[in-house]
């Protein structure tokens, strides 16, 4: 094997065995730059690892790659219960490193400002490979599906699930964070902190008889809409209608709120309201 071959089947191992400390020279030197934290020592290295209270693990190595002493991995961690994208920077001296320089960073919500110019990236199922579905409240973290506990979401009843999902999409910047279960057709959409569930309906099942799931039939009657509360109505208004969001009238002056609705493709109506 040549040299490249060779450090690249030791990163390999490296990921593969992440509390191991085989690749390190005994005077290693870990960074992370983010904390200014310094790490002197593959023992010590290889204690803080074997250490971590929250137990990292490999999700996926994304790309290897460099040339002479200097490699580069790019690879995603699950820490905490959540996925985060690192960028980890090995030097080599003759066939062990001595220094690494590691760098994280979550994942973070698309920005709406930007949809016009960007797609999303999706692995060859067509489903994101790390998908946004955290919403951070205080200490805890808010996950769609959960990992503990339990997180809510509202369910929309619709004629089209696609065309749905699209609306959202297109509209507010709302993520997809996840096709559903196999074969269910459930699509779950990150709307902010908050998610929706878009499915078709359907007659009673054995969880709810005598129940059955249409999408709106008179959209001029409505039991309960999303509340979307927005810092300035005006811009949200006028860029929210120009990507196509039909709006019942223009904001209205409620004297305690300013104040508006959206009406999604199946009927249901969104209120936009703004705070004084």
């Amino acid at each position: 094997m040549d040299e490249s071959a060779i450090r690249i089947s030791m990163l390999e191992q490296r990921w593969a065995k992440p509390t191991s400390g085989d690749i390190y020279e005994e005077d290693v030197i870990c960074d992370f730059p983010q904390s200014g934290e310094r790490i002197r020592g593959r023992a010590n290295l290889v204690a803080q690892r074997s250490a971590d209270p929250d137990h990292p693990s490999i999700s996926k190595v994304r790309r290897i790659m460099g040339s002479g002493p200097v490699w580069v991995s790019e690879v995603v961690i699950t820490y905490d219960g959540k996925p985060w994208h690192t960028i980890n920077i090995h030097e080599f001296r003759g066939d062990k490193v001595f220094h690494e320089t590691q760098y994280f960073a979550e994942p973070f919500a698309p920005a709406a400002w930007r949809s016009q110019w960007v797609e999303r990236m999706e692995s060859e199922n067509g489903v994101l490979d790390f998908p946004v579905c955290d919403v951070r409240v205080d200490s805890k973290n808010y996950q769609m599906p959960p990992s503990e506990g339990f997180t809510v979401a509202y369910f929309l009843t619709v004629a089209d699930v696609d065309r749905s999902a699209s609306f959202y999409e297109k509209v507010f910047g709302a993520r997809i964070t996840d096709r559903g279960v196999p074969l269910s057709g459930r699509v779950f959409i990150q709307i902010a902190n908050t998610w929706i569930i878009v499915y078709v309906g359907g007659g009673p099942t054995d969880d709810k008889p005598n129940i059955t799931l249409r999408a709106p039939t008179n959209p001029d009657e409505v039991s309960s809409f999303i509340n979307i509360r927005v810092a300035d109505i005006q811009s949200c208004y006028e860029q929210w209608r120009n990507r196509g969001a039909q709006f019942l009238t223009e904001p209205k002056d409620h004297g305690f709120e300013f104040r508006c609705y959206i009406r999604d493709p199946d009927g249901y109506i969104i209120e936009v309201g703004q705070s004084k």
